[in-house]
């Protein structure tokens, strides 16, 4: 059994926008870092997450794209703390159908984003082999 930490493959220091943001902002990021996901922050803590399709639902409705991020946000998003199993963690996206999970540090301030992107980055060098130095 591999006992990996999730921050060994989760995306470091991950883009975030506070609540307050416009959507605007928050999806001209969105597209120049190339993400689809977003930690949704209220000073400095995880509130929410909003994700590509949260943002195109509402960007062309009339005025939506100066709504606040904060209230189309998914609220209480899955966090994880940064060493939690990469098993755990991938099995609970998998059983709650979600595609990201938020890396926090014990002060519940993101670190990290882990999405199935990452998960199947890691199921490849699991299969390869290449986490030999996780093995018990």
């Amino acid at each position: 059994m591999l006992h990996i930490p999730i921050e060994e493959f989760s995306t470091p220091s991950p883009m975030v926008a506070d609540v307050s943001e416009s959507i605007r902002a928050v999806s001209a990021l969105m597209k120049e870092c190339e993400v689809r996901h977003v930690p949704i922050v209220d000073a400095g803590k995880v509130v929410g997450i909003v994700s590509e399709r949260n943002i195109n639902a509402v960007i062309n409705v009339e005025g939506g794209e100066h709504v606040p991020v904060g209230q189309i946000m998914v609220r209480d998003p899955y966090t994880v703390l940064w060493n939690e199993p990469l098993e755990k963690v991938a099995f609970n996206m998998s059983k709650r159908k979600i595609g990201s999970a938020i890396v926090v540090n014990e002060t519940n301030t993101p670190v990290g984003i882990f999405t199935s992107t990452d998960a199947l980055n890691a199921l490849i060098e699991v299969i390869r082999g290449e986490m030999a130095d996780y093995d018990e």
